[in-house]
């Protein structure tokens, strides 16, 4: 059995200008085969391009992978949600970084104000115990 849940909402407001991938947050995480056996990210995030922009370009990363596992991909000028997911399967067992990075198309800034991870697991085996016994015999 498989549930999603929040893990993460950050509402800092970050500004990078570059035409390369640069850090903007950075999120550790565990996965782990007993108690998160993490199988998908989803990842909630806004993008403000400036008007002299033709492209912004949000990164999600993990680790030190030379190459995005998801990208957002925007040329608004407002701040707008967007969602993107990946699945890690092969990721191996550990302690991980998820890292946002953040480029623009030709290196004016571009702005991230609101990241929202939310994660997809395996119900450990306290909450397969939880669901199959009654309350009152755990108790």
């Amino acid at each position: 059995m498989i549930k999603t849940e929040h893990y993460h909402t950050d509402e800092i407001e970050v500004s990078i200008a570059s035409k390369d991938w640069k850090e903007a947050k950075i999120l550790d995480f565990e996965k782990d085969p007993f108690h998160s056996n993490i199988i998908k990210v989803r990842v909630f995030a806004d993008l403000i391009v400036p008007p002299e922009e033709t492209k912004g370009f949000l990164g999600v990363f993990i680790d030190n992978e030379p190459k995005p596992r998801a990208v957002i991909e925007s040329d608004l000028t407002f701040s707008h949600i967007f969602k993107t997911e990946f699945e890690t399967y092969n990721v191996p067992f550990g302690r991980h970084t998820l890292k946002i990075k953040l480029k623009s198309e030709q290196g004016y800034p571009i702005v991230n104000t609101f990241l929202e991870i939310h994660i997809t697991r395996f119900y450990n085996l306290y909450e397969m115990v939880g669901l199959l016994l009654p309350i009152e015999i755990l108790g």
